[in-house]
């Protein structure tokens, strides 16, 4: 969080206001906020990138989703689903004109927006993400790399939402003994 403020501090001291390093360092300064909780602030400094990629970098659809993207999840992480849903939904469809489902970058964004649908209810459109980024995950890295673990959460989370607690046992466990695999017992995902 120093290191952002004291970053955007001085790009705004050396920088025009709207230049991209601005952006990027609004973008991550936000993220780190919702991170921490404090979704208001995190919102302002999001909404002000998302304002400099939308106003001087429109030919920058990666960014531009990207922050979309960020935003909505923080958006979701307050409570507000409506402005969640408006803007996962339109950077998941900037994504999708961006890169073909079975990638990586899409996978991992569309997660946002499943984390969203499994939170409001709409589990069907959840469990359909999860299972795909899953799948693209597996082809990737194979059946046991940690990223996989993840995924395994995700799902077997939204199943025990679902009442399919043996399904949601299975995917847990799965789950828990990639990530003890690769971690050390103390760690937090443990």
């Amino acid at each position: 969080k120093n290191l952002f403020e004291n970053s955007l501090i001085i790009y705004k001291k050396t920088l025009p206001k709207d230049h991209i390093e601005v952006a990027w360092t609004l973008a991550n300064l936000g993220t780190v906020y919702g991170g921490l909780g404090h979704y208001k602030k995190a919102e302002k400094l999001l909404e002000q990138s998302f304002s400099i990629y939308k106003e001087a970098f429109p030919e920058d659809r990666f960014r531009y989703a990207w922050v979309l993207t960020l935003l909505g999840d923080n958006y979701r992480s307050s409570g507000d689903y409506v402005k969640a849903k408006d803007c996962l939904e339109e950077g998941h469809k900037v994504f999708k004109e961006l890169y073909p489902e079975d990638h990586l970058e899409m996978t991992w964004f569309s997660i946002y927006l499943g984390n969203l649908y499994r939170e409001v209810g709409h589990y069907k459109e959840a469990r359909i993400i999860f299972e795909r980024s899953l799948d693209v995950y597996k082809k990737h890295f194979g059946e046991s790399h940690l990223k996989i673990a993840l995924f395994l959460l995700y799902l077997g989370d939204l199943e025990q939402e679902c009442a399919q607690y043996e399904k949601a046992k299975d995917l847990l466990e799965q789950s828990l003994s990639i990530y003890k695999k690769y971690l050390p017992a103390n760690n937090i995902n443990i």
